[in-house]
């Protein structure tokens, strides 16, 4: 199968082995003339299990199998990602929420409680809220200013949507028993933002993800939340961080 998508902007013919990629990606089809074309391989889908199961070793669990149709998934968005770092563009492992025609990125490790969070913002303050990708959304400077873009790699929640907001605050979140939140510099940002950043191997295209990540540190307020997981929390840090624009 083969279609052409608009992905954050960048349009992309994409053709698969399998069905699957072009079922999730329906809500981002375009008639646009491709600017980028990506072929996915038997050879791909490998690499992609190798991938999933040396994780999968290096964090204790048991080695998950994975149908090939989703792995084709990761296999399309790891070669669309290393394509368009040239255009400014970074994946950005995160939950990103748009408020008030601002986006927040809220940032962890995997179970940390990331969609929890934004779930609860959805639940306090309804409409205001909208989920613009809850995992894997990209990051793209465009005259200088850094916007977050939805994409169909949106988690196994499937949260998210076609739209796209300025990035005005990225938090680190923690779980803990009292609500608690703080400004951190840039500098103290950086090794976190780089740690959920897909990192390309090739060294060019890593020397242009540091400079966007130093830029984000510059430009973006970033903070550092401690919370449980009530209404509180998520009225603590939606307060802080939309205030800071007024």
């Amino acid at each position: 199968m083969r279609n052409v998508y608009k992905i954050a902007g960048i349009t992309v013919l994409i053709e698969s082995l399998y069905e699957r990629i072009h079922r999730m990606s329906v809500d981002y089809l375009t008639s646009g003339i491709p600017e980028y074309f990506i072929k996915t391989t038997e050879e791909d889908i490998e690499k992609e299990r190798n991938l999933s199961a040396q994780e999968d070793i290096e964090r204790g669990r048991e080695v998950r199998a994975f149908p090939p149709d989703y792995l084709e998934t990761l296999a399309v968005y790891r070669l669309f990602v290393e394509k368009v770092t040239g255009k400014d563009v970074i994946l950005f492992h995160s939950t990103a929420i748009e408020a008030n025609g601002k986006a927040y990125l809220f940032t962890a490790p995997s179970g940390t409680g990331k969609s929890t969070h934004a779930a609860i913002w959805r639940r306090v303050y309804g409409e205001r809220v909208r989920i613009i990708n809850d995992d894997k959304p990209l990051i793209r400077f465009e005259g200088g200013k850094a916007t977050v873009y939805g994409t169909p790699w949106n988690g196994k929640h499937r949260l998210g949507a076609n739209i796209s907001a300025p990035v005005s605050g990225i938090c680190f979140l923690n779980r803990g028993t009292e609500n608690r939140i703080q400004r951190i510099s840039g500098g103290e940002a950086l090794p976190g933002l780089l740690g959920q950043t897909y990192r390309p191997e090739d060294p060019e295209s890593m020397a242009t993800v540091l400079k966007l990540l130093v830029k984000l540190c510059s430009d973006v307020p970033m903070w550092r939340l401690w919370c449980n997981m009530e209404d509180s929390a998520a009225k603590l840090s939606y307060e802080t961080m939309t205030n800071i624009d007024k």
